[in-house]
């Protein structure tokens, strides 16, 4: 309904702000000065203790000193209680006792058709619940029950069965409702022959949509027949209805949610129903589509920090990077989102299935700020100890931070994102022996890594795998490295099995390679490792890469394919020392194993030189650190070794014998070299750096 500009200047003239918005607020005694018509409370849109809210009578407006949150008493109903700007102005005008406008023609021919429209929902819900209780919906029912509904639960929702019979368009006509007005509400569709219409919801669980005065509008439906394409269906786009505009139960939702019973948004609606279920009563669900700018904004409206829990699998994890995108431009003080991960392969039903309300409550009290979440989306798993590898997560986060429109946030968002930068990749990027893989800090529970890094030791964008990688990519480019290399390729054993099988190939089809390069190509791309090369050929970090983008280099693929080799078997070599030393008891470390791994790192060192750019410079502070801890590795090793140094022998493996006892500031280790427990506690200590 349209209303004049006259009209809306007289309802706010007659209305008081102060008593509306004191219906949702409560207005701090101390420092509202009523007189005056000075008002405080605590803000309504996000949480704190010091009333920071301020409302002026006499300009009718209101504003947040913390979160900048302001409007007048229509834009306080919209944002705090999610009307429409039509609904907000029968609410203020019911207030007032101001009549409403009589509405045009035009004005009662739709709200006419609304109203039909609503009726035959309101008729279709009570049929469909009628059958979920009947003999022909107890397949159903006892499906409902079987996923952990109560009786009490499937009432509450109004959920129903759909048959497969055309009863409901009978029933809707009897009541005065023609065929095409049923097909408009979107209950039913046009036979392909002309002849008649059918029912649209067949063999479903129907879970009835409601918009924000509780008025069935839509429905979704669930197929009981698992051979149906589509799992789940949803009424058409109508008058009444636009999925990209609803979400599913939030009209429950704004009236339960506060602080302690967050706003949460889960991808379904047995999510929703399971968690309000289980207390969660302030869930709600998009309804089969992607969240959309305006989800965002009637979230918002209702919680200043709704939290986003996504199913712990890869179609989750990518859902929750879209909202990431999609969110960033409306970022803005009092106006964020957290993200909760759930355990891999679970929805929030089947967890709280599994492991009860608590289970469920661990998850989201280690749910991620938007800023943590970014982050970890994009670094963890991730390997970033070259140049490259670093400038495109620079280039990366910069192209997120400068989708903020907000000042405020942006440059919060970018210290904050630099401060990370720098501390993982800058300060701690060096010529260190390179024992521990590079890992992102920050404060993410062990769930929440678990759902976003790869748990296998093979995951596509681990180092092992990016080389091995290469070294597969570089001979596919270039076939001329196969029979140069054919010996080497042989005998090394790939980590990954999809690569082994690539491999396998190739020696077994060595004849394309001299028929012409694009045949060996042609071939895997066509055989069972269609997916594994498609997979391969896909891969950033590869192809950024001029031996791999320019097919001319073909010297420079050489060297690059041996350069690899040697990293690889280099790299291997010392984890496999690692992992001895790891296993090995705290007291009986072998110096002999410690002087291989020295020799290992140092050897990495060379192969590994990392020249930084200037941004990303080292303080020399940092060097010398470095340079005092490997002096200092040294001596400790030196030490260990200098009692078997005489005039017969100045080998590091004939052990000293032990004539005397140990002093009590001493250690004997397994081949009887004498060690200081001080010296000791520093040798694990530099290892563990």
């Amino acid at each position: 309904m349209a209303f004049s500009p006259e009209f809306i200047e007289e309802l706010k003239r007659v209305t008081s702000i102060s008593r509306i918005l004191g219906k949702f607020v409560t207005w701090d005694p101390k420092k509202t000065k009523a007189a005056k018509g000075d008002y405080w409370a605590c803000c309504p849109f996000h949480s704190e203790k010091t009333p920071s809210f301020h409302a002026t009578e006499s300009r009718g407006t209101y504003y947040c000193f913390s979160c900048q949150e302001k409007g007048n008493a229509f834009t306080f109903l919209q944002k705090s209680q999610g009307m429409s700007f039509a609904d907000a102005v029968k609410f203020l005008a019911a207030e007032a006792n101001l009549a409403l406008p009589e509405p045009t023609g035009k004005e009662k021919e739709q709200a006419k058709k609304v109203n039909y429209l609503i009726k035959i929902h309101e008729i279709a819900s009570g049929y469909y619940r009628d059958q979920l209780n009947s003999s022909i919906g107890k397949p159903s029912l006892d499906y409902l029950k079987s996923r952990g509904l109560k009786s009490s639960t499937i009432k509450d929702f109004g959920i129903g069965y759909a048959p497969n019979m055309p009863e409901l368009i009978t029933l809707l006509n009897n009541s005065g409702y023609s065929q095409e007005q049923i097909v408009e509400a979107g209950l039913a569709k046009h036979s392909d022959n002309g002849t008649g219409v059918y029912t649209t919801f067949r063999d479903r669980i129907v879970f009835p949509i409601q918009d924000s005065r509780g008025r069935v509008i839509a429905f979704g439906g669930r197929a009981m027949d698992p051979k149906v394409p589509a799992k789940y269906l949803n009424s058409p786009n109508t008058q009444i209805f636009s999925k990209g505009n609803i979400l599913y139960n939030l009209h429950n939702a704004s009236a339960l949610v506060h602080e302690d019973n967050p706003l949460l948004v889960v991808e379904g609606y047995m999510d929703a129903i399971a968690l309000h279920q289980a207390g969660f009563t302030a869930s709600v669900a998009p309804l089969g589509t992607a969240v959309t700018a305006k989800h965002l904004t009637q979230l918002w409206r209702l919680f200043p920090l709704p939290i986003f829990a996504m199913d712990g699998d890869e179609a989750g994890i990518r859902a929750a990077q879209r909202i990431v995108d999609l969110a960033l431009p409306f970022l803005s003080p009092g106006k964020s989102i957290r993200f909760c991960t759930l355990p891999q392969g679970l929805d929030p039903d089947e967890l709280i299935i599994k492991r009860g309300v608590q289970g469920m409550r661990d998850c989201l009290n280690q749910s991620l700020e938007f800023c943590d979440f970014l982050w970890a989306s994009e670094t963890l798993g991730k390997r970033f100890d070259t140049l490259n590898a670093r400038t495109i997560l620079k280039d990366t986060l910069n192209g997120k931070i400068g989708q903020i429109e907000n000042p405020v946030v942006r440059n919060l968002f970018k210290n904050d994102l630099n401060q990370r930068f720098f501390d993982n990749y800058i300060r701690r990027s060096s010529n260190k022996a390179g024992l521990k893989k590079l890992k992102p800090t920050g404060h993410l529970s062990r769930k929440v890594k678990e759902s976003l890094t790869p748990d296998d030791k093979t995951a596509k964008d681990s180092e092992f795998y990016l080389l091995e990688a290469l070294i597969v990519s570089l001979c596919l480019h270039y076939p001329e490295i196969i029979d140069d290399s054919i010996d080497e390729i042989e005998t090394y054993d790939f980590l990954s099995d999809e690569l082994n099988g690539i491999k396998s190939f190739i020696l077994n089809h060595q004849e394309l390679i001299a028929t012409s390069p694009e045949s060996l190509m042609n071939q895997l791309q066509g055989s069972e490792h269609s997916q594994e090369i498609e997979m391969l050929l896909d891969i950033r970090e590869l192809n950024i890469l001029p031996e791999i983008s320019d097919r001319r280099m073909s010297t420079q693929a050489k060297s690059l394919f041996q350069a690899t080799l040697v990293r690889l078997k280099n790299l291997r070599h010392q984890r496999n020392l690692i992992q001895e030393i790891t296993d090995t008891d705290v007291n009986t470390y072998d110096n002999e194993l410690l002087n291989l791994l020295k020799d290992v790192n140092l050897k990495r060192d060379d192969i590994e030189t990392t020249i930084l750019d200037q941004d990303s410079m080292i303080p020399d502070k940092e060097n010398d650190d470095l340079n005092e801890d490997k002096k200092r590795l040294e001596e400790i090793i030196s030490s260990l070794t200098a009692t078997s140094h005489n005039s017969d022998t100045t080998s590091i493996l004939t052990p000293p014998k032990a004539t005397e006892p140990a002093k009590e500031n001493e250690m004997v280790m397994e081949n009887s070299h004498r060690i200081s427990k001080a010296d000791y506690q520093e040798l694990q200590n530099l290892i563990d750096k």
